[in-house]
């Protein structure tokens, strides 16, 4: 059967991501969402126990975690961020790749993963193409507030976090095959998004008769 045809989707935090990986979705392409497997990391019992031993009864809620403070408490120290990488990462990657093989399974040749961790976790050069999405920082401070429902001291402290993300991706050996910018309004990235849809689907073919 091969290996799939993977494509990533990265880039830092609320640069239209999700939109990109909608286009290909709008095209029955499967897409695995990075976002969506970490939540369900988050409720299973084992990862909830070990990060309450490691973080502090104050990050519990109702027997799940309060993801709220948890995200307050690591953007304020690196130390705790680490620690919730070490246990989170993981197990994360491990169900990434299966969803992944699970899918290819059910015979998608073709398929594509939303995370804005790849260059972090050092698996770009898995990828046939990684399309990189990229926004100014002075329009992500806002999109960064209102998705997370905090202030403007949170959204900063997340953006310089992933600022770092965005300078790991931009000096990488293995360099984003395509680059979107994220700088005007919605209707505008769902045009750049459909374009690149189509290129990949090209380059697609062309790596299938190769």
């Amino acid at each position: 059967m091969g290996r799939p045809f993977l494509i990533g989707i990265t880039g830092p935090i609320c640069t239209g991501k999700s939109t990109i990986a909608d286009a290909f979705s709008d095209k029955s392409i499967p897409v695995v969402s990075g976002d969506n497997i970490g939540h369900r990391i988050l409720n299973q019992q084992g990862i909830i126990n070990r990060l309450v031993e490691e973080l502090g009864d104050s990050i519990r809620d109702d027997g799940g975690i309060d993801r709220k403070k948890l995200s307050e408490m690591v953007f304020e120290d690196e130390t705790k961020m680490n620690l919730l990488n070490e246990i989170v990462h993981p197990p994360l990657l491990d169900e990434m790749w299966n969803e992944i093989d699970r899918s290819h399974r059910e015979g998608n040749e073709i398929i594509v993963v939303d995370a804005s961790l790849i260059y972090f976790w050092g698996i770009e050069k898995r990828f046939n193409i990684i399309i990189t999405a990229l926004a100014p920082p002075n329009k992500r401070i806002g999109w960064i507030e209102k998705r997370f429902n905090i202030d403007r001291a949170g959204a900063l402290k997340r953006l310089n976090f992933h600022l770092k993300i965005e300078t790991q991706i931009l000096n990488a050996k293995r360099r984003p095959d395509f680059v979107i910018a994220n700088d005007n309004d919605l209707s505008t990235l769902k045009e750049r998004a459909e374009q690149i849809v189509k290129e990949v689907m090209l380059i697609y073919g062309l790596y299938n008769k190769s």
